[in-house]
């Protein structure tokens, strides 16, 4: 299965516990919403009838708010998030080695994000960890969930705990699915015969030579 940029409409369901010093077990669940790019790599069989691929996702843009303040959830610019796909290879695939898939597949992705609020940016230094079963590559639709029971968010400016993302939900569907740009291979034409990268041609030696005796003659008489 070739590569490809997945792009889906996605919809975040999120609880900050501790945010805006609220008590934790108080704090509302609320929903962000915007758009999330993934690249997907070229399939490949890790062992026998198993299918592989791995994901980077490169763009997450959602906005929502809570308890009227506004809140937007981007991409850490400093750590990749990384993911993967895997599950049964099907048979039928015209290439081994890259299988499509088939059946019930496993995803996880290792999430790094910024959280901006009028209070300030937070951040997290341990992965946002959500996992979800998939039925094709790209998915149609998919629900991700926190695997984990809280991730802790960290203000970017003094870098203290701030809040702990809990129960944290990603549902995404699929806007567009285009196939990885291809590099376009380097021209690379021979040289001209006796001619060195960076130089000019190189001259026969008796050339040389001969140019040497002329110039210790001196000027014409």
């Amino acid at each position: 299965m070739d590569g490809g940029i997945d792009t889906f409409e996605s919809n975040v369901e999120i609880r900050l516990a501790g945010f805006l010093r609220i008590n934790r077990l108080a704090t509302p669940r609320f929903s962000l919403r915007g758009k999330a790019k993934v690249e997907r790599a070229a399939s490949t069989s890790p062992e026998m009838a198993r299918f592989q691929a791995l994901m980077t996702l490169k763009e997450m843009n959602l906005v929502g708010r809570v308890l009227g303040a506004k809140i937007k959830l981007s991409l850490s610019p400093t750590q990749e998030s990384k993911g993967i796909v895997e599950g049964r290879a099907d048979p039928r695939s015209l290439d081994p080695t890259q299988p499509d898939p088939t059946g019930t597949l496993k995803s996880r992705f290792d999430v790094y994000v910024e959280i901006t609020t009028p209070q300030g940016t937070m951040y997290n230094k341990e992965p946002l960890s959500m996992k979800a079963k998939l039925r094709s590559v790209p998915p149609g639709w998919a629900k991700y969930k926190q695997s984990i029971p809280s991730t802790t968010l960290f203000d970017k400016a003094m870098d203290a705990l701030t809040a702990d993302i809990v129960n944290a939900t990603l549902t995404v569907k699929l806007v567009s699915s285009k196939p990885l740009p291809t590099v376009a291979p380097v021209d690379s034409k021979p040289l001209p015969a006796g001619e060195a990268i960076g130089t000019s041609p190189i001259e026969p030696e008796a050339n040389v030579t001969a140019q040497a005796e002329k110039a210790a003659e001196g000027p014409p008489q």
